[in-house]
């Protein structure tokens, strides 16, 4: 099956490079990529974060990364989450001067908490997300709940977003690199297109 979406300058496929809580001085400096990260990480090193952004790298909310392993908040309530992931947008809106955070990692594969599942709160604050399944994005693409890959697999069509392993080399001339949010955009108004 072909995918009805063209990709830009022909490419095959799309591909988003992505890091979780990575250390910054392992991230290749030559891709844009996605860069999800905590408030609490921004402040521990602020100006290579700025500097980060301002060099076309996309920074993503992964407020909630590290609370539990499979994303599962028992103890908080949905109005919790809902604060939470209120005040990192605020936080990096007024971090990256003005600039709205809009795609969100989920922590693990199961978005509960206390109130039942989270993912409509997390859908009315940001545009696109990524899940903790793995997987390859196609047509019709959920930008809303994306899944998530951990290698470059043998990928002929759809859109991969990979977080590489540390040092991790791979070919990417075929496909089209781009953020989540960049590809994530690109998919959603090819979508509503007559």
């Amino acid at each position: 099956m072909s995918s009805s979406i063209l990709w830009p300058g022909g490419a095959k496929a799309a591909v988003s490079l992505a890091y979780a809580g990575a250390d910054l001085r392992t991230i290749d400096r030559s891709r844009k990529a996605t860069l999800f990260t905590t408030p609490t990480q921004v402040l521990a090193d602020p100006a290579a974060w700025r500097q980060f952004a301002e060099d076309g790298f996309e920074i993503g909310n992964a407020c909630l990364l590290g609370v539990t392993d499979d994303g599962r908040v028992p103890n908080w309530t949905l109005r919790m989450i809902e604060q939470e992931l209120f005040m990192a947008q605020q936080f990096f809106s007024d971090f990256f001067e003005g600039s709205p955070v809009q795609t969100f990692l989920y922590p693990g594969k199961q978005p509960w908490c206390a109130g039942g599942n989270y993912r409509h709160v997390v859908d009315e604050q940001y545009t696109f997300a990524v899940s903790q399944d793995l997987g390859i994005n196609v047509e019709p693409f959920d930008v809303s709940y994306l899944a998530k890959a951990t290698a470059l697999p043998d990928l002929e069509e759809g859109w991969a977003i990979v977080f590489p392993e540390l040092g991790a080399i791979m070919d990417l001339e075929s496909y089209w690199v781009a953020t989540v949010a960049e590809v994530a955009e690109y998919v959603r108004v090819k979508q509503t297109e007559p």
